[in-house]
């Protein structure tokens, strides 16, 4: 419980200090932000429901509170570079942006591509990893590439008797800085995901 907390007031400084650099203290990259609540909401939703289309719902992905508080700090924090990465697939972030993303959220994996997924053995596992989309996108839009990436873990062929599966999901919609101030600046998806396995007793 106390280090929950200590984590916790560690994030809330962390969030502070990328507010202040969105706002052009700090010489940050991130210029502004939607709404991440609205953003999650309308992502998660479209996400659920095309996991539905896809004969995939095994898991109902949710909303958890480190994964979105983590998911909007690090959003804040992308490099042009990172942006630029985005695409309609969605691209697995590297580097920064997933040492920082390590250190809010507590995970035993970090997934940096989507394959079947059919685990063998009983084992408490926790899986994150984060993308970023093209900013054009909409929230339906990001929402159903996320679902295509999510059903090639095949989930519906995991052994039921063995593990149990909880999923979480945060999306915020950002706009990054160019470098070049003759440039335009850079709208993208930042999506944090994470895939709670857990052994059956």
């Amino acid at each position: 419980m106390k280090l929950k907390r200590i984590l916790s007031l560690a994030l809330s400084g962390v969030l502070a200090v990328s507010m202040l650099t969105a706002c052009g203290i700090g010489g940050g990259a991130g210029l502004s932000g939607n709404d991440i609540k609205a953003d999650t909401t309308a992502v998660r939703k479209a996400m659920n429901t095309e996991l539905d289309t896809l004969a995939q719902d095994t898991v109902d992905y949710k909303t958890d509170r480190d994964l979105t508080n983590a998911t909007a700090a690090v959003a804040r924090t992308l490099t042009e570079a990172e942006a630029k990465a985005a695409n309609d697939d969605g691209a697995i972030v590297t580097g920064t942006a997933s040492n920082m993303m390590s250190r809010y959220v507590e995970y035993d994996q970090w997934t940096s591509s989507f394959g079947t997924y059919h685990p063998d053995t009983a084992a408490d596992i926790t899986y994150v990893t984060a993308l970023v989309f093209d900013g054009e996108m909409t929230a339906q839009e990001v929402g159903k590439a996320m679902a295509a990436n999510v059903a090639k873990w095949d989930l519906k062929k995991a052994d039921a008797t063995k593990n149990s599966f909880d999923g979480s999901i945060a999306a915020y919609k950002v706009t990054i800085e160019a470098a070049d101030k003759e440039a335009e600046d850079i709208s993208v998806w930042f999506v944090g995901l994470m895939l709670e396995q857990t052994k059956k007793s």
